[in-house]
């Protein structure tokens, strides 16, 4: 089967099955829109090491590792502790039903595991951040990703929606070595499940609070477009253009 294949599958019946045969709804998954950003970018620009922070049901690792199978020598690490705990370890039971061999389970926190692969020397041209999603987590996940991504390579912020991780999106790209190199859907997509279930909540909410609560004008609070990104997309791709030349009192607000 192969992970093409296994995609289809997922999309189509909302289940995914674990090693040992059962079943569990789907749910925290990526958009096939942002797959299909994860799989154009690494064969764009021809990665070949690539790194994955948060695997969950693994559909983000199925499209990168479907995007490597075309490589001699394609290696992808994934980092995520709760892999055989929260999500009963089908991540790695997709890729393995793929055939995929050449990935390596990091079950440690970035904030742990990062620095070790730095100390080791690891260099990747590709990274998806997708862990927990608060400013400082992702902040930090994204200054080890910046030690080990060479230039020319990519690194993918997912949940953009949300303002934290939106906030460490405009410091990105305040840097001066980085640039949007591509988004999810651009915008023009339809709203994902996340979005899609936040507004069903804030209009369910706002059934109960005062007349001043506009569950709609909220909702444009989190989905409105970026005015530091210019785009409006849940999942956004920055290129490293070259090294960080910053000096020691540089900083730029965001």
């Amino acid at each position: 089967m192969t992970a093409a294949d296994i995609l289809r599958d997922i999309y189509a019946t909302r289940r995914v099955i674990d090693p040992a045969g059962a079943e569990h709804p789907l749910h925290s998954e990526i958009t096939p829109d942002e797959g299909d950003l994860i799989r154009r970018v690494i064969r764009a620009n021809g990665c070949r090491r690539t790194l994955e922070i948060g695997c969950a049901y693994g559909l983000s690792s199925l499209y990168i590792c479907d995007a490597l199978a075309a490589h001699p020598d394609p290696s992808h690490t994934i980092v995520d502790p709760f892999q055989k705990t929260e999500w009963f370890g089908a991540g790695v039971g997709h890729l393995r039903r793929a055939g995929v061999t050449f990935f390596e389970l990091i079950e440690e926190p970035s904030e742990f595991a990062l620095p070790d692969l730095v100390r080791q020397g690891k260099k990747f041209d590709f990274a998806l951040i997708d862990g927990f999603h608060t400013f400082d987590q992702t902040l930090v996940d994204f200054y080890f990703v910046n030690r080990m991504l060479d230039p020319g390579g990519v690194v993918l912020l997912d949940d953009l929606q949300l303002p934290a991780v939106r906030k460490v999106a405009r410091w990105i790209a305040k840097l001066g070595n980085f640039e949007v190199a591509d988004a999810a859907g651009r915008g023009a997509g339809r709203a994902s499940w996340r979005r899609r279930a936040a507004e069903r909540m804030l209009k369910a909410s706002a059934r109960v609070l005062p007349a001043s609560f506009t569950a709609d004008a909220y909702a444009d609070t989190l989905y409105h477009p970026d005015a530091e990104l210019g785009l409006v997309s849940e999942m956004v791709a920055f290129r490293k253009t070259g090294p960080d030349v910053r000096t020691t009192h540089s900083f730029v607000p965001f």
